[in-house]
């Protein structure tokens, strides 16, 4: 009786260990809701976001679908689709606009703050942008 006890709480503790894991969101998931761009610092120390962002207005808004649509002054509007390797963190933006507005970024998101680091392209990789959520 008291191996079938022992056995039954191991059963259980590992359930509940398993369950408790499984609450934890994929980075993909995370990343869905719309964003504020509210900090892009170029060469770990050049604050550039009154150049890059001077009305306050650059957004991303990331679907659940895998499209996104990014607006704000001074660049406008662009749209496209994302995916996420959950690996290497690694965001692709492929820009409807073309290929030469397609980008890579490692992505850390942290409650209602997500950091993007350029990747793969040496333009890209000197720069950190920072957004705050804006919507749930």
């Amino acid at each position: 009786m008291a191996n079938y006890v022992f056995k039954s709480l191991c059963i259980a503790s590992l359930l509940l260990l398993c369950s408790c894991s499984s609450g934890s969101k994929l980075l993909a998931d995370q990343l869905v809701g719309q964003w504020q761009m509210a900090q892009i610092v170029q060469d770990g120390t050049n604050d550039v976001s009154a150049e890059h962002n001077p009305e306050n207005n650059r957004f991303i808004l990331f679907n659940a679908d895998q499209t996104f649509e990014s607006g704000g002054d001074p660049y406008g509007k662009n749209t496209g689709t994302w995916r996420m390797d959950e690996t290497s963190r690694e965001l692709f933006l492929n820009s409807d606009a073309g290929a030469e507005d397609d980008s890579y970024w490692i992505v850390s998101i942290d409650g209602r703050t997500m950091n993007w680091q350029g990747a793969r392209f040496e333009f890209n990789k000197r720069f950190l942008i920072t957004h705050t959520r804006t919507e749930n």
